[in-house]
């Protein structure tokens, strides 16, 4: 279970999760507030002094919730793994817990916060979403992981039986905004592109030697000047490879890593290319 718990996982990288939680979980609470009328909200007469109250619950909760998830997360968490995924959820609704017994303090007890009100706020919501979290996120976990896998498998299955073909010799531009710094190579001399700050690198063979350029141009720039090439593949905001110097494919719950051929540092894929790798390879 420790070795799970510990292993690469990147489900609160994805921002549609993290809006469908947020959003999701402030539109629950909302109807679960005016339904069931916990916390004291059974004790209010009008229908005005219930949606102001419903919506302090909610709203300061929905700001708390944007703050947690789409500003401090990714100055907190570095790297995502299984338990970093559970804890910061379960933060999520300790925080919620808080903002809640202070609400309600501030509500219906003069103001005075209690400690007992505090414990009893926190130990309802967590007994409520502690279990049902970590299962849905191992079970999550297990079909990502198994789907990657999978996806990782057939393309190496491909790239074993890949013919190698001759040497296509069709050139791709690497323009720079430095007019006498551009590039012209042979597609099958590229290997990748990456970018750093507003230069990108080059790495290309020469002479079976690896070699690199330093151009001052983006990324986009050469989607742009090469869109006629279906050899390149842009796998990250970072990186543009040679589909052609593919070696293998990685894939775990945390994304897919290609290693190419010449160059023995993998590769990184980000979310938003992870439906592209099922057609990698044509």
């Amino acid at each position: 279970m420790k070795n799970i718990l510990n292993r690469p996982y990147d489900l609160l990288e994805s921002k549609v999760f993290r809006y469908l939680f947020v959003f999701g979980g402030s539109g629950f609470a909302f109807i679960f507030l005016w339904v069931f009328e916990p916390y004291g909200l059974y004790n209010l007469t009008t229908i005005n002094e219930k949606i102001l109250a419903i919506g302090l619950y909610t709203g300061i909760g929905l700001i708390l919730m944007l703050v947690h998830f789409f500003m401090l997360q990714s100055l907190v968490i570095k790297d995502y793994t299984v338990i970093k995924t559970i804890g910061w959820i379960i933060l999520s609704f300790l925080i919620i817990g808080t903002s809640s017994s202070i609400i309600n303090s501030y509500l219906y007890n003069n103001g005075q916060f209690n400690l007992k009100g505090f414990f009893y706020f926190q130990g309802i919501i967590l007994s409520i979403n502690i279990i049902p979290v970590s299962i849905f996120v191992l079970i999550h976990y297990n079909i990502t992981l198994r789907k990657r896998l999978k996806v990782a498998s057939n393309i190496n299955s491909t790239l074993d039986k890949r013919v190698e073909s001759t040497i296509i010799h069709k050139p791709i531009v690497l323009n720079s905004e430095n007019k006498k710094e551009g590039l012209t190579i042979e597609i099958d001399s590229l290997i990748f592109i990456c970018s750093v700050d507003n230069y990108i690198e080059v790495y290309f063979l020469v002479n079976n030697i690896v070699e690199k350029r330093i151009l001052r141009y983006s990324l986009s720039g050469v989607e742009k000047d090469n869109s006629g090439i279906s050899e390149i593949f842009r796998c990250h905001k970072s990186y543009i490879i040679n589909k052609r110097k593919i070696s293998s494919i990685t894939g775990n719950a945390a994304g897919y890593k290609i290693i190419l051929l010449g160059y023995n540092t993998p590769i990184p894929v980000s979310r938003k290319w992870n439906k592209d790798m099922a057609s990698i390879t044509t």
